[in-house]
């Protein structure tokens, strides 16, 4: 397995240098079919006077407007490649 930029991988799948690429979602590309093939959760861990604390599930928009914490960047993390998103 070979490491690349998501920015590489659209490249290489577009000129078919590459077969396979792994992105992270979303992505959108005219050339490119895509295929979800897992999930992963995320945990967010909440102040209790928050009102988002008494939610029971979110999504990363419900978060758009707090002020985060997150992991450090690291190509290794699965983490730091979604949480842009």
């Amino acid at each position: 397995m070979e490491k690349q930029s998501l920015s590489q991988q659209i490249k290489g799948l577009s000129s078919g240098d590459l077969g396979v690429g792994i992105v992270p979602l979303p992505v959108s590309h005219p050339e490119l079919d895509l295929i979800k093939f897992n999930s992963c959760s995320l945990i967010a861990a909440l102040a209790e006077h928050l009102p988002l604390a008494s939610k029971v599930y979110l999504r990363l928009r419900d978060l758009r407007h707090q002020p985060i914490v997150a992991l450090p960047e690291n190509e290794e993390n699965l983490y730091s490649l979604i949480l842009p998103y």
